[in-house]
């Protein structure tokens, strides 16, 4: 099993990192953890199959670091000693809601390591609003889907993010890549479709904000 998604998140890791994988599905992203050099991994889901699973794939790793299995939900069971963690492959909006549920202890970490499927700008406007700065963010495509991962950590002050850096990422902007471009001109397409039915007064004005917003970046880029 390979994956360029999760091989990219792990590429904005250290090798003295003390790494979480909350959310840790079959622990792929854990031996990509071990690849980089991370000796001491907790691997974290909600539900006891992936996780067994994941101790399944990752034994042969067992005598050559300190990896631990918990089964619980969200941040509430980070080792005291964590200070980066990865939350993949899940809702931009359910993502938010673990932040929130532990804020503190998100504040606390040296950085957070965020891949959404969806709903992307609204965990953006979430890290702004409650104070993280975002450090880097990349952009890739697999299997004809295209992911956004956003690396943050919270900062005393930071200036709040614009509607669209929020929107298409305010690293993404800087170096327009062309699956960014791919990403935004497929849903000008899909916009420009749905505006040609009919709507009501308030969808068809959001929506065409967003088209204007989507052309004026793509032609920036």
């Amino acid at each position: 099993m390979d994956s360029k998604r999760l091989k990219l998140v792990s590429s904005f890791l250290r090798e003295d990192d003390v790494f979480a994988d909350v959310g840790c599905d079959h622990g792929l992203l854990g031996q990509y953890a071990y690849e980089k050099g991370i000796r001491k991994i907790q691997l974290i889901d909600n539900k006891e199959g992936p996780l067994s699973q994941a101790k399944a794939n990752l034994a042969p790793l067992i005598d050559k670091c300190t990896i631990t299995f918990t089964l619980a939900d969200g941040l509430s069971s980070l080792m005291p000693d964590i200070n980066v963690i990865a939350i993949c492959g899940i809702g931009g909006n359910l993502l938010v809601e673990i932040l929130e549920r532990d804020l503190e202890k998100a504040k606390s970490l040296a950085r957070l390591i965020l891949q959404p499927n969806t709903h992307i700008p609204n965990v953006r406007a979430f890290l702004s609003h409650q104070g993280f700065v975002i450090l880097d963010e990349a952009i890739i495509k697999e299997k004809r889907k295209i992911y956004e991962i956003i690396v943050a950590r919270f900062q005393d002050f930071t200036p709040k993010l614009s509607v669209e850096d929020c929107y298409f990422g305010p690293i993404l902007r800087l170096k327009p890549s062309p699956v960014f471009v791919e990403k935004h001109r497929k849903r000008l397409n899909q916009i420009t479709k749905i505006l040609n039915k009919p709507l009501s007064q308030k969808r068809y004005h959001d929506l065409n904000q967003e088209k204007l917003m989507l052309l004026s970046e793509i032609n920036r880029c």
